[in-house]
C-alpha cells in the first residue's frame, strides 16, 4: 500500500495534536489525566474514560476543543455519580 503526502501530513498533525492534548491534560488543574485515554485520527479526537464530576467532564472537553487543529471531539466519557448531600 502506498500512502501519499496527505497521509504523512495527517499523521504528523495527529501526532502534534496528541502531544498537545497530553501536555494540556497532564497540567490542567482539577483534571485527573490518568482517567482518560484518547486517539487522534485525522484531527478528530476520540476520548474514553471516567470523569469524577460534571465539572471535570466539561473541563476535559473544553481542553480538547480548544487545542489547536482539533476538528471534532467524540466523547465516550462516563461521569461518576456525585454523592448527594444528606441534610
Amino acid at each position: 500500500m502506498i500512502f501519499g503526502q496527505d497521509y504523512k501530513t495527517n499523521s504528523i498533525n495527529d501526532t502534534y495534536i496528541s502531544s498537545e492534548i497530553s501536555n494540556r491534560l497532564r497540567f490542567a488543574k482539577d483534571i485527573k489525566s490518568g482517567n482518560y485515554e484518547y486517539e487522534v485520527v485525522d484531527a478528530n479526537v476520540f476520548i474514553m474514560g471516567r470523569a469524577r464530576s460534571k465539572k471535570e467532564f466539561k473541563k476535559v472537553i473544553s481542553v480538547l476543543r480548544h487545542t489547536k487543529s482539533v476538528k471534532k471531539v467524540v466523547s465516550y466519557i462516563f461521569i461518576l455519580e456525585e454523592p448527594t448531600k444528606k441534610e
